[in-house]
């Protein structure tokens, strides 16, 4: 386990667990039963491994070409670092990071 916290209308009705291999898991206090778990949130080094290098487009092709799509929630994310709970918006958000140095507020 990397981290624990609590979320919720107070008493904290929820908790949320974060473990050293990059996993996601929130329990409800009061059912006491997990509601949600986590477990594709890191890209897999073999992934990046996998997937095969894009030839290099000429210049013209990519000023005409469209904008690329936007990344997915899970493009780049190597760690997690913690939650934050919004009590005004009822949220819970991960925050999350790359060995570069990215960091990823996920909602």
């Amino acid at each position: 386990m990397s981290g624990l916290g609590f979320f919720g209308s107070a008493p904290a009705a929820h908790a949320y667990a974060l473990s050293s291999v990059e996993t996601l898991s929130v329990w409800s206090l009061q059912q006491g039963v997990r509601l949600q778990h986590f477990d594709q949130i890191r890209r897999e080094p073999e992934e990046e491994e996998a997937a095969p290098a894009a030839p290099a487009a000429p210049a013209a092709l990519l000023a005409a070409a469209p904008p690329p799509p936007a990344p997915s929630a899970a493009d780049g994310i190597d760690f997690l670092v913690g939650c934050q709970w919004d009590a005004a918006a009822q949220k819970l958000s991960l925050v999350a990071g790359e060995h570069g140095g990215t960091a990823h507020l996920l909602r």
